[in-house]
């Protein structure tokens, strides 16, 4: 049964979004179908503790795509990728003295587009790091410079 203020029925969409926003503690986000275009339409949670809605601002990122497990050490390993890719393309992000990325210190989520029991081997899977519009900046020149060479 739903569980929200009008027993209102709220179809699943994709992705699921999943980060970590406050040390190992994981926040899994849903995105609402487009009838939903303003928040005040949203129907409120009766579980406030657990559920609460919230207006994303619009971010830009890096995306990779992957298939398998949508796990914590499947995703990090997938995330680690994509920052260590970035920072080959010239981006830079937080390190620590073994030169690998600071996972803690980089804005990610990993989102997944199938439930939960589609096998690993079908499953689409996207790592996501948010980049500021100086590092979009950065990325765009460095790619343009090697075109026109």
């Amino acid at each position: 049964a739903p569980e929200n203020e009008s027993n209102e029925s709220i179809a699943m969409t994709a992705p699921v979004a999943i980060d970590r926003k406050e040390g190992d503690n994981k926040r899994m986000k849903f995105i609402l179908p487009s009838k939903y275009d303003d928040i005040s339409k949203i129907p409120q949670p009766k579980n406030y503790n657990k559920v609460s809605i919230r207006e994303m601002a619009p971010a830009v990122g890096a995306v990779h795509q992957f298939s398998g497990a949508f796990d914590d050490s499947h995703c990090e390993e997938k995330a680690r990728a994509l920052a260590a890719q970035l920072i080959r393309d010239g981006i830079s992000l937080p390190t620590g003295e073994d030169g690998e990325v600071e996972l803690g210190k980089v804005n990610f989520e990993w989102w997944g587009y199938n439930p939960p029991f589609t096998i690993p081997m079908l499953r689409r899977n996207e790592v996501w790091i948010e980049l500021t519009e100086e590092q979009v900046n950065e990325l765009i020149g460095t790619k343009g410079e090697e075109a026109s060479e």
